[in-house]
């Protein structure tokens, strides 16, 4: 990957960082997750998606490591999280592409997977890995393959 990183955020729930050769948003969810209330969720979404809006004209692609995100999110929090955090993001980057490494935990998996249902654009560009060196070989290829500068 590019060695031109910036941090974006950091707390006791995620990792997060932006590649400026790639135009990419990494998101790694930590095992602490497991305690994130859903007002948590939404404080850290929001605080990302507003650091990401002010220093960020435009994003490429979205990696969200979700292997450690270990909580269950409820369906109104998957409505949320669609609305107010995906949509927005997709609006201001049609061309996105988001590569999602799953989790382990079969709840998480299946309410993530839930909440990227909920908003069809998102449903149809994101793809799914088991490991994050498939996920960064197919960002890579994209990158490639539609000349993104």
């Amino acid at each position: 990957m590019s060695n031109h990183i910036i941090s974006i955020g950091h707390n006791s729930y995620y990792i997060s960082s932006f590649d400026n050769n790639l135009m990419l948003y990494e998101l790694i969810w930590l095992p602490n997750t497991a305690n994130m209330s859903e007002d948590d969720y939404k404080i850290a979404m929001l605080s990302d998606q507003n650091k990401l809006f002010n220093n960020y004209d435009v994003v490429n692609f979205l990696l969200l490591d979700n292997r450690d995100f270990l909580m269950t999110m409820s369906p109104e929090l998957q409505e949320w999280s669609a609305k107010e955090i995906t949509s927005e993001v997709m609006e201001a980057n049609p061309q996105l592409k988001i590569a999602l490494v799953v989790s382990q935990d079969i709840f998480s998996r299946v309410s993530v997977s839930q909440a990227v249902e909920e908003d069809e654009t998102m449903d149809r560009v994101t793809h799914y890995f088991e490991n994050k060196e498939e996920a960064y070989d197919w960002i890579l290829s994209h990158h490639k393959k539609h000349n993104f500068s």
